[in-house]
């Protein structure tokens, strides 16, 4: 399967992960003795840096390894930590943004009628769903599970394929009993206008009969097939391609497809849902402010709540630090005469906020003129 799938809260973890790390780095400390970060830690697109004291003072390596529980900690450990500490980041910003419900629909593409099933003759076809997704970056499709009937004992491979590209982009291993519904679990297949390498809308979802030997898919008799809104599935079947020496190959005839409403022993359930995953990707940028006082955020709270006991740690867990971190986190209201002081939870929310209209904007207020009854059209009219 060459894309790699980690679906989460509606977005895929790996294309994000890929997108948002890196793009806000450590800065190298010069004192003696500090930890020496590694090039991922160090790496930095946009040109900022959590340790700067943009985001806050406290914020740098040295405080970070005084309060870790490991007072041996090596160089390499406390790297790793860093990169974990980004990636946690990373995802609290993100469930702060995409928090809207995500969940479009979820159906059986048939309903069966539970009488007149017939078994189907093996003629050397790849059979299964032509299924269609909406023309939309950020809707995906997720096949569910698929309900399978057959009349013998079979083990065979279930195939997806996309337009526009040749190999399958995802392949299941399927082990059936005969003439029992045996449902299996398809939720790591996720179809998206964008995958696999190239744009398009277009998926075939199957098997090869010639993979069964003597087993036969029983074709379930419909009662009816149900109305979707993002994505749109008809049984096909197509010829099996082969090679220039006559051999079978995994591939079939995409030109000479043949549609019918009968399907080929299986239903599946589908749900769609929001993905935000290319959104994000192509606005990475947006997230760096973000990231780094989320990043803030949880150093202070490490340094507030740690359990190790140094000299160090002493100073930065005193009662008068603690207090102002404490402030720090979550500000103040003024007192009379003074400046009112802004914690980072503000500072957050404000981001977040900011941020969430790239990808929930508000709808624009339309003016709708008065209808006049005598003159609908709006025109007006001279003698």
């Amino acid at each position: 399967m060459p894309d790699t799938l980690q679906y989460s809260n509606g977005f895929d973890l790996d294309k994000i992960n890929k997108a948002l790390i890196g793009r806000v780095g450590w800065l190298q400390s010069t004192i003696t003795g500090a930890p020496v970060m590694n090039a991922m830690n160090l790496k930095s697109l946009s040109g900022r840096f959590f340790n700067d004291g943009s985001f806050h003072a406290l914020v740098n390596i040295n405080n970070l390894k005084a309060v870790q529980e490991n007072p041996q900690i090596s160089d390499s450990d406390f790297n790793a930590l860093l990169q974990r500490m980004q990636q946690a980041a990373i995802l609290r910003s993100l469930n702060g943004v995409l928090n809207e419900p995500e969940y479009l629909e979820q159906s059986l593409l048939y309903n069966r009628a539970t009488r007149n099933d017939q078994p189907v003759n093996n003629t050397g076809m790849f059979v299964g769903y032509e299924i269609k997704v909406a023309n939309t970056f950020d809707v995906s499709v997720q096949i569910n599970s698929a309900t399978f009937l057959f009349d013998t004992d079979c083990l065979f491979t279930l195939y997806l394929f996309k337009d526009g590209v040749k190999t399958p982009v995802w392949t299941g291993d399927i082990n059936l009993q005969a003439n029992e519904n045996t449902v299996v679990d398809l939720s790591n297949c996720v179809l998206s206008y964008i995958t696999a390498g190239t744009k398009g809308n277009r998926y075939y979802l199957g098997y090869f009969q010639n993979d069964l030997g003597d087993a036969r898919a029983i074709q379930e008799q419909t009662w009816d097939w149900n109305k979707t809104c993002t994505f749109s599935a008809m049984p096909v079947s197509a010829a099996q391609l082969k090679d220039d020496n006559g051999g079978l190959v995994t591939d079939f005839d995409r030109n000479q497809r043949y549609e019918s409403l009968l399907p080929f022993g299986f239903n599946l359930e589908v749900s769609a849902f929001r993905d935000h995953t290319q959104q994000v990707v192509k606005k990475a940028f947006l997230f760096d402010e973000l990231v780094g006082l989320t990043m803030a955020y949880m150093c202070i709270e490490q340094i507030l709540y740690n359990t190790r006991s140094n000299d160090k740690q002493r100073i930065l867990s005193d009662n008068a630090a603690q207090f102002a971190a404490q402030l720090d986190l979550n500000g103040v209201m003024a007192l009379p005469d003074t400046p009112q002081t802004t914690g980072l939870k503000q500072r957050i929310t404000r981001e977040l906020e900011r941020v969430k209209k790239s990808f929930y904007p508000k709808p624009k207020a339309l003016t709708v003129s008065q209808f006049n009854v005598s003159n609908p059209t709006g025109y007006s009219s001279r003698n």
